[in-house]
């Protein structure tokens, strides 16, 4: 069996974004048990696990321009699957 026809298999990690819940689509599952699973997911955690994401994340950043920390972590955080909105109210905006 060769890499491309592998069956594919469920992200470790929790993706609740529209593009996610296509993902799982693509997995067998129906729309029903996507709906579930993302009104299943408790928003304060999902909004510490994007705190831990971030803070984790700036610590390995060496940035000076506080404008280009702030790019380098929404790209980050917005990579593992957070929501825009989330990401925007949780990294403040950065001024020099």
């Amino acid at each position: 069996m060769t890499a491309a026809s592998a069956a594919p298999t469920a992200p470790t990690r929790c993706v609740t974004t529209i593009g996610g819940a296509s993902r799982y689509g693509r997995l067998g599952l129906d729309g029903d048990d996507i709906e579930q699973g993302l009104n299943s997911i408790d928003q304060q955690e999902h909004e510490q696990v994007l705190a831990d994401v971030i803070a984790r994340k700036a610590k390995s950043l060496h940035e000076a321009d506080s404008y280009t920390l702030r790019q380098k972590l929404l790209r980050h955080a917005y990579s593992h699957g957070f929501e825009p909105e989330l990401i925007f109210r949780l990294i403040p905006d950065c001024e020099d």
